[in-house]
């Protein structure tokens, strides 16, 4: 299983960034910027070939791929600078097209993952996939319901007793739990002295059987554990109704992680730290193993998810990434003159090598979180 596990790994990741390169290619040969290379994977290369001016290359490393656009300036696998300083750049470089023309080809990249989510999204839910029931249509098929514990807040029954966010929740004092009414009819048949057997499904592997006193909860005045949970089940859709609810969905993620994002980065310049929820590539496979547990529909739904994260992390405006390049391209517009490349070419490779250590520091948190 972990052998799958890895294979699906790949497979991922190379799709998410072969989808991305290829949306910087689609725009550049859009408005005839000049590329020298597209590969899928990484070098050292197996074969390639050449079309006009572009080598179509396969390669050795089987993890992504990279698109090399002539004249983008930088420290990643897009660069290739034909000029430096304020020299005039050629009829095709990257440099001489105008600034919305280099925008549109910076962000393309940015906006394919987010295409390549919203078609996951749409095709998984023309198989089923797993959505909270009250957020489903009403010409939806549902099946295999459960309950889902969504937070436990602490000192709760709950809590004390182990039970996570994550956990499924199979079966209360012997009866089978798979909606909210049924954990709602076995606690009514409860009382403040007994004591509960709870099993739970955790990361689709073991049952753990928990033993809870219930109380009263203040906020309902009724007698329970003090979790919250959510009803989900594998949603199938008709063609055109997952095609609007996968696209939608997708745009509703996308902003929610945007928020996220600007959130935890207030958080760091109010000295509050960087979120733990940050995962690096091992803390990605992992999640990827996981989701390869449960079945096709959660590594489709994992992998839309996926997307967009890679899509929101690099509209971040930092060097080497296209967030940082989008900012150079701002700064020209307000400075209304081209900028020194020598010297952004400088900043982005420095930008490349900060990025490099920081994934270096979240998989290095990953392994002790793991292990």
């Amino acid at each position: 299983m972990i052998g799958w596990s890895i294979i699906v790994f790949i497979i991922i990741l190379g799709l998410l960034v072969i989808v991305h390169e290829l949306g910087h290619f689609l725009l550049a040969k859009l408005f005839r910027v000049g590329v020298d290379e597209f590969g899928i994977g990484f070098p050292p290369r197996l074969t390639g070939w050449k079309l006009g001016q572009t080598l179509y290359s396969i390669n050795w490393i089987p993890i992504g791929g990279f698109v090399k656009i002539k004249g983008v300036v930088g420290g990643d696998q897009m660069d290739s600078p034909t000029h430096t300083g304020h020299t005039q750049p050629s009829s095709d470089d990257f440099a001489s097209r105008p600034l919305w023309q280099r925008f549109c080809i910076l962000v393309g990249g940015i906006v394919m993952n987010i295409v390549l989510a919203a078609v996951l999204f749409s095709s998984g839910y023309m198989i089923g996939l797993p959505t909270s029931v009250t957020a489903a249509p009403s010409n939806a098929v549902i099946t295999e319901r459960s309950l889902v514990v969504v937070d436990v807040p602490v000192n709760v029954p709950a809590a004390n007793e182990g039970l996570q966010p994550g956990d499924i929740i199979r079966s209360l004092n012997g009866q089978t739990i798979s909606t909210l009414a049924d954990l709602q009819a076995a606690l009514a048949k409860s009382t403040l002295q007994s004591q509960l057997t709870l099993a739970v499904e955790r990361q689709a592997e073991t049952i753990t059987e928990l033993t809870i006193t219930p109380t009263t909860l203040t906020e309902s005045d009724t007698i329970g554990i003090g979790a919250y949970f959510v009803e989900t089940g594998l949603v199938r859709l008709p063609f055109f109704t997952a095609i609007w609810f996968g696209t939608t969905q997708a745009v509703h993620l996308t902003w929610q992680i945007l928020l996220a994002l600007i959130q935890m980065i207030a958080q760091l310049f109010t000295g509050q730290g960087v979120s733990g929820q940050l995962a690096g590539p091992l803390g990605i496979a992992s999640l990827t193993h996981q989701a390869t547990l449960l079945g096709v529909a959660y590594i489709i739904q994992f992998a839309a998810v996926l997307s967009i994260n890679l899509a929101i992390f690099n509209l971040l405006p930092f060097p080497a990434l296209d967030g940082g390049r989008i900012l150079f391209l701002g700064i020209e517009l307000v400075l209304r003159r081209p900028l020194n490349q020598r010297a952004e070419a400088i900043i982005h490779n420095i930008g490349f090598i900060v990025l490099l250590l920081l994934i270096l520091g979240v998989t290095v948190k990953d392994v002790f979180n793991l292990f």
